[in-house]
């Protein structure tokens, strides 16, 4: 091998480590960009949700108060029916689950609490106005 061949395998190494701590870094730079942009998105859609099911319950809660009356539903709202709080076991497979059992339950809160108290509601909202 002569000094030139042996300058050309030192040269095209190094090319190639560089090479190759350039491409990870971008992967790791391009993950960890993407991560953000999808844990941002669905924690933008969570805070929506639970602030609407909260607002709700709040208005439930206090109109039923206004109007000397309680629920058991909403004796422990303070964490909006947070699943979560009530199973802090939480996996990467149990998530999707998990938000399917949020919604379905803050779902049948909000229904069973409409068709409860839908006419103080109106009444209340009456008083208002």
């Amino acid at each position: 091998m002569s000094i030139n061949a042996n300058e050309d395998a030192v040269i095209l190494n190094s090319w190639n480590k560089y090479a190759d701590t350039a491409k990870k870094a971008g992967y790791r730079d391009g993950a960890a960009d993407g991560k953000k942009k999808v844990f941002q998105k669905s924690f933008d859609e969570g805070y929506l949700q639970g602030f609407r099911v909260g607002f709700a319950l709040g208005q439930y809660k206090g109109i039923l108060q206004e109007n000397n009356l309680c629920d058991k539903q909403l004796e422990h709202t303070r964490r909006g029916l947070c699943q979560l709080c009530k199973n802090s076991i939480v996996t990467e497979d149990s998530i999707q689950g998990m938000i399917e059992q949020q919604v379905e339950i803050c779902n049948g809160v909000l229904k069973n609490l409409h068709r409860k108290y839908s006419d103080n509601m109106k009444m209340s909202l009456r008083k208002e106005l």
